[in-house]
């Protein structure tokens, strides 16, 4: 370790665990004042014209205005939200702020809104979404946006706020002209640095890690592991960073590994906050003595545990589920079952969440993972919700989780992994039709059997077989399903379709498992009414679901399982390819 890292691993190891405090400015009860239609010059700043602005009355039994969205992503006008204008909105809070003015280092602005926004602290434009620059009254949003709040963290550069007589105001416009805008708002402010996302497990390999976290500012970070909490070991990141990634090498198979995330701001974040002059970061600061350790600034997300994978000659667990999307209830109960089923890890069959593009999405999903994410590594597959809308989403999505990857393939969302001597592939099945796609995954399929895997998963969002609502895909079948065959993979997983589906096409053991969260869908077969389900179907539910399987050295183990743990079929044990071992009788 450089000696440099030396310095910060000291200077955090003295600090003091305490976070920022926060303030409360403007709650979602304040209603503030409303003007629709248009506004006077100036409206944004304290002393600008409010005429017109009248007390704005809410309605908080109403809640946000629906949202119904087609599988493609494309999102349908909401109704009318019933707020009082037709067309654009404008809103504005008066707000005093404490003795706390001189220590603030960040306000946040949390906002629930429909379609587009840019909203203002005493005149200066703190954030604007989906609403092209210098638009007028009459301009509309360039794009739809969802029902979750979404959050803008904002530095509090001198002179942002005063102690009275501060104005936010906000905009929201809506997508359609004539159509009801809405917006609940609320502005908060913190006197120091905040995890805001994480800390998350990924890359999950045979002997590393990586802990992946935000903060609302720069901050140096460090993470302390070992096999206790007592742990041992520090890895440190630098230079100063808003996004964490810090990769732990060295750990040993089976194991349990202990591990503390403190970050700290960086120096120029410190001088920010504090109006001083902004140069050169001169690295990492000297080791905090005991009588400054309270002023630091130093935020601990205390002690979390994960398991390394096991050996390659030990059985391997893994789960499997998709479609979580908007059905947030189900989804927390999953997370919490999973949290007690303990796997190595877990692969996902995509749509995590309803709209890619909004921040508002993937904010939640996070919130409502954040314990499991602490000490489970999931590896997902993208989903077509993950691109919505118009494809914009998925830069979000490999934001979050970014693989290591092949020179010239760091723009894909496929990718491939080895645990425990089993080896996963993950589909980008919004490309079946990418002729790089296909060459990769075939390529990597046959170095899979070269390099004696004992087992091959696959996995995608869209299914190849389906008796759900979307049906087969005709492009997996004709390309993807002869490359898995001839290799021998062992089973392919699949969401995109609100049920679950276990059957055989061939070699080609599959199933289709959406059903995490996600609205649920009936059979197109198999039920009253309708007709008998192919031959290749084996078992069919409609209900919420997640999936455990268990990697044992001549077969694997599935057992689908409702979210309350109970057996939603018995669990079927199949041969792994090339194995002596036959399919037992519950396997039909």
């Amino acid at each position: 370790m450089k000696s440099a890292a030396v310095a910060l691993a000291l200077a955090l190891l003295s600090a003091s665990p305490a976070g920022a405090r926060e303030y409360r400015y403007v709650t979602l009860s304040d209603g503030g004042s409303i003007r629709c239609g248009d506004a006077p010059a100036n409206w944004q700043k304290p002393d600008g014209d409010e005429a017109g602005f009248v007390a704005r009355q809410l309605q908080p039994d109403r809640g946000p205005p629906g949202v119904a969205r087609p599988d493609g992503g494309a999102q349908a006008e909401p109704p009318d939200a019933g707020v009082g204008c037709a067309g654009t909105m404008y809103l504005r809070w008066h707000f005093s702020v404490g003795g706390e003015l001189s220590k603030l280092a960040t306000t946040t602005l949390r906002i629930r809104y429909a379609h587009g926004f840019a909203a203002y602290l005493n005149g200066v434009e703190i954030a604007r979404r989906r609403l092209a620059p210098g638009a007028d009254a009459a301009a509309t949003a360039t794009d739809y946006h969802g029902p979750e709040f979404e959050s803008v963290y904002v530095p509090v550069k001198p002179g942002l706020l005063r102690a009275r007589g501060n104005v936010l105001a906000v905009e929201v416009h809506p997508h359609t002209a004539g159509k009801h805008p809405y917006a609940e708002v609320e502005l908060g402010g913190a006197d120091g640095a905040r995890i805001v996302r994480g800390p998350y497990l990924t890359r999950l390999g045979e002997h590393e890690v990586t802990v992946e976290l935000d903060t609302d500012l720069p901050t140096l970070a460090e993470v302390r592991w070992g096999a206790t909490e007592a742990y041992g070991k520090i890895d440190t990141d630098a230079p100063a960073a808003r996004h964490h990634a810090l990769r732990l090498t060295g750990l040993p198979s089976g194991a349990v590994v202990h591990y503390r995330v403190r970050v700290r701001p960086g120096s120029a974040a410190v001088a920010l906050t504090r109006g001083l002059p902004v140069g050169p970061d001169p690295g990492p600061p000297a080791p905090a003595s005991a009588s400054d350790a309270n002023d630091d600034g130093v935020v601990d997300a205390g002690d979390a545990a994960f398991h390394t994978p096991p050996a390659r000659d030990q059985p391997l667990r893994f789960a499997v589920y998709g479609d979580t999307r908007t059905g947030h209830d189900i989804h927390a109960l999953l997370d919490q079952r999973l949290l007690e089923e303990d796997p190595d890890l877990a692969i996902l069959t995509g749509d995590l969440v309803d709209m890619g593009s909004d921040d508002g999405d993937w904010e939640k999903f996070f919130d409502i993972a954040r314990t499991l994410l602490r000490q489970l590594a999931i590896f997902p597959a993208p989903g077509n919700h993950e691109y919505a809308r118009l494809g914009h989403g998925i830069s979000k999505f490999l934001s979050f989780f970014r693989w290591p990857v092949r020179p010239g393939e760091d723009d894909a969302a496929f990718y491939s992994f080895d645990l425990s001597g089993v080896h996963f592939v993950a589909l980008d099945s919004h490309q079946y039709r990418s002729a790089r796609q296909l060459a990769w995954f075939g390529r990597d399929l046959a170095e899979a059997r070269r390099s004696g895997a004992r087992a091959i998963f696959v996995y995608a969002h869209e299914p190849c077989w389906s008796t759900g609502l979307h049906g087969d895909n005709a492009t997996c079948i004709h390309d993807y399903a002869p490359l898995m065959e001839k290799n021998h993979v062992a089973m392919f997983f699949a969401g995109h379709d609100h049920d679950y589906e276990r059957g055989r096409v061939g070699a080609l053991n599959y199933l289709v498992t959406g059903g995490a969260g996600a609205g649920l869908r009936w059979a197109h077969c198999g039920v009253p009414g309708k007709r008998a389900c192919p031959p290749h179907v084996f078992a069919f539910a409609n209900e919420h679901h997640y999936v455990m399987v268990e990697v044992l050295p001549h077969q694997f183990r599935i057992c689908p399982k409702r979210i309350d743990g109970t057996p939603l079929e018995p669990c079927v044990d199949l041969p792994l390819p090339g194995s002596l071992s036959g399919v037992s009788s519950s396997s039909k």
